[in-house]
């Protein structure tokens, strides 16, 4: 009788030992999941926040750029004044609207990019208050 108590209590102590034993390696792959996980929306923010910037850096540059090249190089900041005027109250004609889709793409990705929490300090004066800024101080 106590050789069955003894595999008994053996074969008890073995189940419980290989039950605690897969717990024990459950808990490590589930962490190892869920840092996995967290680096990959790391990656993926990271890579959300390069296309915003990107695309942010983009559109200023193209409303700045058409402005220097349209009215800065040419010293005409009355004409560049008008134009901002044509464009604050969105014109129909070819250089507001493209001026209107860059500066809308710029707040859209702009709004992107405080959602996800990217560093937008170099980002923070919009291209058109730039130009504006750029008028007020011309004359």
């Amino acid at each position: 009788m106590s050789l069955i108590k003894i595999i008994a209590i053996s074969l008890f102590s073995l189940v419980f030992i290989i039950g605690c034993a897969n717990k024990k390696e459950n808990i490590i792959l589930m962490n190892a999941k869920t840092k996995s996980e967290k680096t990959i929306e790391e990656k993926k923010v990271n890579e959300n926040c390069k296309k915003y910037l990107s695309s942010m850096k983009h559109a200023s540059y193209y409303i700045k750029n058409e402005f220097n090249q349209a009215y800065f190089k040419k010293n005409d900041f009355l004409g560049a004044k008008a134009q901002l005027f044509l464009v604050k109250n969105n014109s129909s004609g070819i250089f507001a609207k493209n001026i209107n889709k860059a500066n809308t793409s710029y707040k859209k990705y702009f709004t992107m990019a405080v959602k996800n929490k990217c560093d937008i300090a170099s980002f923070r004066i919009f291209p058109l208050i730039v130009i504006e800024n750029k008028i007020t101080l011309a004359k």
